[in-house]
């Protein structure tokens, strides 16, 4: 993550011009929202971006910041699906999605739960009895493919909900 922030940064104004670029293009309606001369604009977008990384290794932080990203991704996960997309398109990605696709993505995340509170109202909670039947299930899994998971596996080796902040959910519940 470091890394790649590094290699954004060194394109100097590029790659922020490049994103209000895109933005604006595909929502004109969001222009309205900036101010006229976008260069402190700018320097905002790197300066929010450089907070995460700098938060990698502080999960009391970070946590929270992509909690509520999620809220907001998916109160309208539009503006974000198009500006993905318009970036796998300019830079060539072997990895190809379309509008379609990743508007059913969403979907399923949502009606299927995978992006949920949980059985609290707490956004992203992970439910140790889950993990805990997931684990029975795929211990003799991976077994059997020769990649045996660790001996004693346990829930609270795969997750926490440590560092959730407790007021961060989706709407509705």
């Amino acid at each position: 993550m470091r890394a790649n922030f590094a290699k954004a940064q060194a394109t100097g104004d590029e790659a922020p011009l490049y994103f209000y670029s895109h933005l604006f293009l595909s929502h004109p309606e969001a222009r309205g929202l900036f101010p006229v001369s976008m260069a402190h604009q700018r320097d905002r977008l790197f300066a929010a971006l450089g907070d995460v990384v700098a938060r990698v290794d502080d999960l009391d932080a970070l946590v929270p910041i992509l909690q509520q990203s999620t809220v907001d991704f998916m109160a309208d996960p539009d503006p974000v699906i198009r500006t993905i997309l318009s970036i796998i398109g300019r830079t060539r990605q072997a990895y190809t999605d379309s509008t379609a696709r990743s508007e059913q993505a969403v979907r399923v995340m949502r009606d299927d739960g995978l992006v949920t509170d949980g059985k609290t109202a707490v956004l992203g909670d992970f439910d140790p009895s889950r993990l805990r039947r997931l684990i029975t299930i795929d211990v003799p899994i991976f077994a059997g493919q020769h990649k045996p998971l660790k001996p004693g596996l346990t829930a609270d080796d795969i997750a926490t909900n440590e560092f959730l902040d407790p007021t961060i959910s989706l709407p509705g519940k």
